[in-house]
């Protein structure tokens, strides 16, 4: 018996009736777009502050960045268009926000991660460029 026999409806499909294999494309899609589309809030509002937008509370408590530090204002810079500096502020969240909104639309447009994409190197590359990039943001006084 198939899975449409046993549920009622299709595999890849939830009871609400979405198309739930394109779900993370669309949440990648939106979630990266509306971090560029904020991006003049952002800016009005640190041009308006004293001291510019202080949101993190690891620097505010310890005195050193973490590892998102300066990603707010790489997703402005990125939505102005300026890629470098975006890259300056942040080259993690610059880079995960541009491949956020590749990834989404590759997988809205049907694209499907093979097994490679889920093994431990995957993972072990993603803590490596999460280190690597914590000690940019450290060496540069972010």
């Amino acid at each position: 018996m198939g899975a449409l026999a046993r549920s009622g409806r299709a595999a890849g499909q939830s009871s609400a009736g979405w198309n739930t294999g394109r779900a993370p494309g669309a949440a990648l899609l939106f979630l990266g777009g509306a971090s560029l589309a904020a991006a003049p809030l952002v800016r009005r509002v640190s041009a308006e502050a004293p001291d510019g937008i202080r949101l993190c509370l690891v620097k505010a408590a310890t005195g050193l960045p973490c590892p998102l530090c300066g990603g707010t204002r790489a997703a402005a810079a990125l939505g102005e268009g300026a890629l470098l500096d975006a890259l300056a502020w942040n080259p993690l969240a610059a880079l995960g926000i541009g491949l956020a909104v590749a990834a989404g639309a590759a997988l809205l447009l049907g694209w499907r991660p093979g097994a490679a994409w889920r093994g431990p190197g995957v993972r072990v590359a993603g803590l490596a460029a999460i280190a690597l990039n914590w000690t940019y943001l450290v060496a540069v006084g972010r």
